[in-house]
Formats: structure tokens, C-alpha cells, sequence
């Protein structure tokens, strides 16, 4: 959880030399103390424009991981939770977000993980 209440994955901008991956692995130890193992081919990517007329890239990466305790190692993260998919899916306000986590979690079925 974020200063302002609300929850999301784990965010951030990618340091000189970084790949997308090596940013992801990065963000997500620093704000909830996990190390995933990322699945192979179930990235997405969406791109949107901002308020300022800017366009963003965002990149989701999958990743498994077991029995790790989540603590977030960034002070600005006020808590980390697991969540369902139908409470993680109430939560979250962008459709395009949306839409990735139902298509990851029917990927996942089919692939038995």
C-alpha cells in the first residue's frame, strides 16, 4: 500500500545500463521483498497517454514465487498484500490492467501453474 491508500504492482523507472527485466527484479525486491522467478513469455505490455499529452510504456512481467514473506524494503510502501483475483481485480481502477491479470490467470490454468 502506498502513502495514499492504494495498491498496485510494484513501479519504477529503469537505472543507466538496466534491461526491463533487471528493473522489474529491482522494483519488486525493493517494495515487497520478494524474489520471483519470472515465467518465460507472459510479459504484457500497454501503452497509454497521460493528462500532460505524454505516452507511457508500461511492461508486467509474471513471476512465481514460493513461500517468501512479504516485506517491502522502500520506505514509501506502507504495506504489501497478497490478493485474490476477484479482490485484486476490485481494487485495481485501469481496465487495460485489468484485462492482463484475467488473461495471465487464464494462461496460468491452462498451464497448470
Amino acid at each position: 500500500m502506498e502513502a495514499n491508500g492504494s495498491y498496485g504492482f510494484p513501479k519504477g523507472h529503469k537505472k543507466s545500463g538496466e534491461t526491463d527485466l533487471d528493473c522489474a527484479l529491482r522494483e519488486i525486491k525493493e517494495e515487497t521483498g520478494l524474489t520471483p522467478t519470472i515465467l518465460p513469455d507472459m510479459k504484457r505490455t500497454i501503452h497509454y497517454s497521460m493528462p500532460n499529452g505524454n505516452f507511457k510504456e508500461v511492461t508486467y512481467f509474471v513471476g512465481k514465487y514460493d513461500d517468501q514473506e512479504l516485506i517491502p524494503e522502500d520506505s514509501n510502501i506502507l504495506a504489501a498484500k497478497k490478493f485474490t483475483l476477484d479482490a485484486a481485480l476490485s481494487l485495481i481502477k485501469y481496465p487495460q490492467v485489468k484485462d492482463i491479470l484475467v488473461e495471465i490467470d487464464y494462461m496460468l490454468d491452462i498451464k497448470g501453474e
